[in-house]
């Protein structure tokens, strides 16, 4: 469920295809359109991580990632197969796979299994 999983027919985001979640994450984040260009430049979200982290980013930035975070897995999740394989985790805690305390990804999965299983429950 990585936000590093390459998505078969890229994320629309604000009127751009991004290969990943990542790089539309880095992307949003960006101050300037040279920091834009230099996320959109790399070849793999690891590299587009690093071009990130050699610009500003947005002045409002922290009061928004959340929400913008919350948004791309929204889309990333109208995938039917990765949709499916959220679903599959049933009722399980969801954890950020990183050395960092915070579990803010995993809050916002469970956020859009959530999303998703009442919407399905809604159609069936």
């Amino acid at each position: 469920m990585s936000n590093s999983w390459p998505l078969q027919a890229g994320l629309i985001w604000e009127s751009e295809i991004f290969p990943t979640v990542e790089h539309a994450y880095r992307w949003t984040s960006m101050a300037t359109p040279e920091g834009r260009i230099a996320v959109m430049g790399g070849e793999n979200p690891v590299l587009a991580k690093l071009a990130a982290a050699d610009h500003p980013v947005r002045e409002d930035w922290i009061f928004i990632k959340d929400e913008v975070m919350l948004e791309l897995l929204r889309l990333k999740f109208q995938d039917r197969y990765l949709c499916d394989w959220l679903l599959a985790t049933g009722r399980s805690e969801l954890v950020e796979d990183t050395r960092i305390e915070e579990e803010g990804l995993g809050k916002l999965l469970t956020q859009v299994r959530n999303e998703l299983r009442t919407a399905k429950n809604m159609t069936t």
